[in-house]
């Protein structure tokens, strides 16, 4: 099963699914592709985990929730929870939406910590991260000032 993890991905990063096909980065026919949304994902604003769960109902899929445990002490924030017995048993009920969802988001303080982990153990690949992403955001502004269009070679 394929499900869209944090569709509405972080603040300032271009992840998540939807936002990248809202933002024109990726093609709206991805959708096709998944079989769930994960509609409550303990690190995200609610606000984010609102749309998302609109999302899947739009969408006609399932929703999912999870921990998005980096740490261990996000672990268990928010579940999805099946009345099977086994993990092909489980995986039956998600695809035919019988999953039931429980947890909400983490506070803020948490929120906080857990990015202060992570960005940690990604320190060596900031420099390289923020390239990237400042050449990837130039070249997008630059085709929108020239209407869109490819520059010829």
């Amino acid at each position: 099963l394929r499900c869209a993890a944090h569709p509405y991905g972080y603040a300032f990063f271009n992840g998540g699914l939807a936002k990248c096909i809202g933002k024109g980065l990726l093609d709206p026919s991805l959708y096709r592709k998944c079989d769930l949304i994960e509609g409550i994902c303990a690190n995200m604003a609610r606000r984010e985990n609102r749309k998302a769960v609109a999302l899947a109902d739009r969408l006609h899929l399932p929703v999912t929730g999870g921990s998005d445990g980096h740490v261990i002490s996000d672990c268990g924030s928010s579940v999805t929870c099946t009345a099977s017995e086994d993990p092909e048993e489980f995986l039956d009920e998600l695809r035919r939406g019988k999953a039931t969802v429980i947890g909400t988001e983490n506070p803020l303080i948490k929120k906080v910590f857990t990015a202060a982990v992570i960005s940690a153990r990604f320190l060596p690949y900031l420099v390289p991260s923020v390239k990237i992403h400042c050449e990837s955001r130039c070249s997008r502004t630059n085709r929108s000032l020239r209407g869109g269009r490819k520059e010829r070679q």
